[in-house]
């Protein structure tokens, strides 16, 4: 795919700088000498760009609001490019005891924990692309929640992941 802020350019110098390319895709760099008005065969090289720096990737800023004896939200700043984001729910017990307790959406949506309750019900499917494992609840919208109940607990920790 031609990307039209460097097709057909004409530079007299030996070296240029391409930017505000995406990251982590692979491009072909097509280099042609002429002289007058004929032209060589061009040269082409493949390269990509760098991947994502973790940090970029990391969920931030998650808040809980709409707290009650039984439920909360858990909400946080969207990401650039995810196509969705994984959660896990610890538990801790009042004898200090951690427990990690999660869903893993196998029954999909239906199977949900009591109680438990989502503004989507996309799953990923692929082993490896979607989080720990396969299915995960897909949040593909900066609307989208998920509300989670755990009746007599108190709820210390949610974990997400993300996909870049």
């Amino acid at each position: 795919i031609d990307i039209p802020a460097y097709n057909n350019l004409k530079i007299t110098a030996t070296n240029f700088e391409f930017d505000n390319l995406d990251y982590d895709t692979e491009y072909a760099v097509c280099v042609s000498s002429s002289i007058g008005t004929f032209k060589k065969k061009p040269t082409i090289t493949k390269t990509a760009t760098n991947s994502l720096p973790f940090e970029k990737t990391q969920v931030k800023n998650v808040k809980i609001s709409d707290l009650s004896p039984v439920s909360f939200t858990a909400s946080w700043d969207a990401l650039a490019d995810a196509q969705g984001y994984k959660l896990y729910l610890m538990r801790n017990f009042y004898d200090g005891e951690t427990i990690t307790t999660s869903y893993d959406f196998t029954n999909e949506i239906s199977g949900m924990p009591e109680g438990w309750l989502s503004s989507t019900n996309l799953l990923g499917t692929n082993d490896g692309f979607y989080g720990v494992a396969s299915p995960s609840l897909r949040f593909t919208q900066k609307s989208q929640y998920l509300v989670m109940t755990n009746s007599g607990a108190n709820i210390t920790n949610v974990k997400f992941w993300m996909r870049a």
